[in-house]
């Protein structure tokens, strides 16, 4: 066990100097105008669209609690938004406070790791836990007061009436009961994210981008390509995602002796997930490599291999009616 520690432990400082890649963007929706989850392959882009797809996919690790602990400690920023208010209502700039991350024992929500959480309670109140967020980036903007990254904030809790503003962007009056929809008022939090920390920091929004034409684009695109529900379905996979790596955490803290505990201690903290992934009993992680995409330099390819589970090993197909 000790000699596997050490063996990871060395394998995450490689992993750490390698050039780190990620699939193409999702189309631009307008001129300068990008929703993404990845983008293109220059080294800079490549290593902060991974660390932000890794940070949606870490985001999940919440824990049941309430509200009420939320937001605790003191506001570290507060900074104008742009909002678009649920009832159509013009839209405009609030101030809104942010707070640190919580502990992992006190994670309520769905956020980013490294960031800090905007309190929308004034707007939502006690329906802040049904916040989702996607990121937005303007550039070759006209107006260059519009240009930067931003995060676009929306609720889902069905207790809150329908956004009318973003109805009257993507040309409906209602969204069906079968759609997922903008609840509450919407909220764009400018920020920007270091190409070398990539620590995230926090602006205030221009006027501009409450009045930005391309808005329309973003949102149209968005209900067309049915991304709010292809966004919880993702949501839900990485949640069970995250309960088994856990689990798999548990599993192998639970066989490991006191040495091999001690030996763990003097590790990075990530290492025990890193064994969980590499070495749990059944569907690891075993191998990933990242390389150029030789049919487009655009793309890069992503491979993995995985340990097949109990279940593939058996080639079970399943039930039949008979056996029901």
């Amino acid at each position: 066990m000790a000699t596997a520690v050490a063996r990871v432990y060395h394998r995450i400082l490689e992993r750490l100097q390698d050039e780190i890649g990620c699939t193409q963007a999702i189309a631009e929706s307008s001129a300068g105008v990008t929703q993404y989850e990845t983008s293109d392959n220059s080294s800079n882009r490549l290593r902060k669209r991974y660390l932000a797809r890794q940070r949606e996919v870490n985001s999940f690790q919440v824990r049941e609690s309430s509200e009420d602990r939320l937001f605790q400690g003191p506001i570290v920023r507060t900074v104008m938004v742009g909002r678009l208010p649920a009832d159509g209502e013009k839209p405009n700039l609030v101030p809104i406070d942010f707070y640190p991350l919580p502990e992992d024992s006190e994670r309520k929500i769905a956020e980013i790791p490294f960031m800090l959480i905007p309190n929308f309670h004034n707007y939502w109140g006690a329906s802040q836990l049904e916040r989702r967020w996607r990121r937005l980036l303007l550039e070759n903007q006209e107006n260059k007061t519009l240009e930067g990254e931003y995060f676009i904030y929306w609720n889902e809790d069905t207790e809150l009436s329908g956004n009318e503003h973003i109805k009257s962007l993507v040309n409906i009056n209602t969204a069906g009961v079968a759609r997922k929809f903008w609840y509450g008022d919407v909220f764009l939090v400018r920020f920007h994210e270091d190409e070398t920390t990539f620590a995230i920091n926090l602006y205030d929004a221009s006027w501009a981008i409450v009045d930005f034409a391309g808005l329309r684009t973003v949102f149209q695109d968005m209900w067309q390509s049915s991304f709010l529900e292809i966004k919880a379905e993702t949501n839900q996979y990485l949640a069970t995602e995250q309960e088994k790596l856990h689990a798999d955490e548990e599993i192998l803290f639970a066989r490991m002796s006191p040495l091999e505990r001690q030996i763990l201690s003097r590790m990075p903290q990530s290492t025990l997930t890193m064994l969980a992934m590499l070495g749990c009993d059944d569907g690891a992680m075993l191998n990933t490599s990242i390389e150029p995409c030789s049919d487009d330099p655009t793309k890069v390819r992503i491979s993995q291999s995985h340990r097949n589970t109990a279940l593939d090993s058996m080639h079970w197909q399943g039930f039949s009616s008979g056996d029901v």
